[in-house]
């Protein structure tokens, strides 16, 4: 079994940094196996992280800059409703080399990105680059038919700009190829619309909204855009999560080696935080281009919404932009994603982050102190993990947003980051129900009004001003 470790003296050796930070070596990734063992969701629920530990400070993992620029802004002009995330059979077609309208897109879309990339970032042609690796999922272009009516169940318009934010990676821990990686996260902004139709509205506040993983819900997500849009806010929606972020990686334990295991911990954590940190980039970049398009909304409240995945990434986002934030809306997140990601009912789906543990005989609920001792490990690494970024989120409203039944994002870890958020009282709330994920969705618009009137209360209040009592039909519980 493991023995549980304290912090690890680096000293040279840290993760990837901008020039003036430390800098950690770490073993590349393995192969994937196959087949996978499958591990039934909650299986291992047999521990939870401390949540009293310190609070580390985010650290930022380094990417390819130029002039003082590690992003991108390539525009694409088309609405956001020919707009999908390209995971599961889109990626099968591709690798088939069959062809239709849509991988014929792809293809123009791959070239016209690395492109953009190379010119922005000052490469020239013959400078290696390379597309995402195995399960990345970059955002594609459905063909147009012109005898397919157009979705437009976020509004009319369907949207004012869609943009993709373009970033390239140097080979890291996150990464199997010697050339930079393309990694890509794309945009819709939208303005606000009238319910009725007709006449002007007075733009109030900007929302970020951050999906669930391959951009989904979409059918909870379209109507929630359609729904902010008219109480006044301006949208900002990531489509999906930046391309490289559901790239296949392997993190192989050997419990009897303690320092194989303690290096596979720091890598896992540099994976996490690379990640993550990926998110923050993109949404800072984003923000940056869409204040341009309208400087009059720069001054605005700024309110930060994440779904599930996009839940999880939050805290991340907020560190690297602390003071634009005015409140979040929280909805099936938590705290510690690689023990998220360990046990989730959806690891196989996502196929992500995948772990193997060694001996075989770990993987069975007596392995449970390794497993911890790992999970230790790993968050004495992970500065960006919502674990510790959560900290950024303190001095701010929050609505936390909660399935105690919740299987795919583990209730228990949500549990976790409300107490490491200090378990705030008014105007924070958290509404937590008997839900499992896919049902806390589900329900989630009958709950739109009430989400747009506890933001309305928060972003109206003036600062040092008595706190709103919380809305009465929130549940709230610890």
């Amino acid at each position: 079994m493991l023995a549980l470790v304290g912090t690890l003296d680096l000293g040279a050796r840290a993760l990837a940094q901008p020039t003036g930070d430390p800098a950690v070596a770490a073993p590349p990734p393995a192969a994937i196996p196959t087949p996978r063992s499958r591990v039934p969701a909650s299986r291992f629920d047999t521990f939870l992280p401390p949540v009293d530990a310190p609070f580390l400070e985010p650290r930022w993992p380094a990417r390819l800059t130029h002039n003082g620029r590690k992003t991108v802004i390539r525009e694409l002009g088309i609405p956001a409703s020919r707009l999908f995330c390209s995971s599961g059979f889109f990626n099968s077609l591709m690798k088939s080399g069959i062809e239709n309208e849509e991988s014929k897109l792809a293809k123009a879309q791959d070239a016209a990105d690395l492109a953009a990339v190379r010119t922005g970032l000052g490469l020239t042609e013959s400078d290696a680059t390379t597309l995402e690796g195995e399960n990345g999922t970059p955002v594609r272009m459905r063909a147009e038919n012109p005898n397919r009516k157009p979705r437009a169940a976020a509004g009319e318009p369907d949207s004012v700009q869609t943009f993709t934010v373009l970033t390239l990676q140097e080979k890291d821990v996150d990464q199997v190829s010697d050339a930079p990686a393309l990694c890509r996260t794309t945009f819709a902004w939208y303005a606000p619309i009238s319910p009725s139709g007709q006449g002007a509205v007075k733009t109030r506040a900007v929302v970020l909204l951050m999906p669930g993983m391959f951009g989904t819900p979409e059918q909870i997500i379209d109507p929630l855009v359609k729904h902010l849009r008219q109480q006044g806010y301006c949208v900002l929606r990531m489509i999906s999560q930046p391309s490289r972020f559901t790239e296949e990686v392997l993190i192989t334990i050997n419990t009897q080696d303690q320092d194989q295991w303690q290096a596979e911990a720091m890598r896992a954590a540099a994976v996490i935080d690379n990640r993550l940190a990926e998110v923050a980039y993109s949404v800072e970049a984003a923000l940056e281009h869409v204040h341009t398009l309208d400087a009059d909304v720069v001054l605005l409240p700024h309110v930060i919404m994440g779904i599930s995945g996009g839940a999880i990434s939050l805290p991340p986002v907020v560190a690297r932009m602390p003071t634009r934030w005015s409140a979040a809306v929280i909805m099936g997140g938590s705290a510690d994603f690689w023990l998220t990601l360990s046990r989730s009912n959806y690891n196989d789906f996502i196929g992500a982050v995948h772990t193997r543990w060694l001996p075989e005989s770990v993987n069975n609920p007596a392995g449970s102190p390794a497993r911890q001792a790992f999970d230790q490990a790993y968050l004495s690494h992970a500065r960006l993990d919502p674990y510790h970024t959560i900290a950024a989120l303190k001095s701010k409203p929050v609505l936390m947003i909660q399935g105690a039944l919740d299987r795919a994002v583990p209730s228990s870890l949500c549990d976790v980051l409300w107490s490491r958020l200090g378990e705030p009282q008014a105007p924070s709330a958290r509404w937590k129900t008997p839900l499992s994920h896919e049902t806390l969705f589900l329900t989630l618009p009958a709950r739109f009004g009430e989400m747009t009137s506890w933001i309305d209360g928060v972003i109206a209040r003036p600062q040092g001003q008595p706190s709103p009592a919380p809305a009465a039909a929130s549940p709230e519980s610890k």
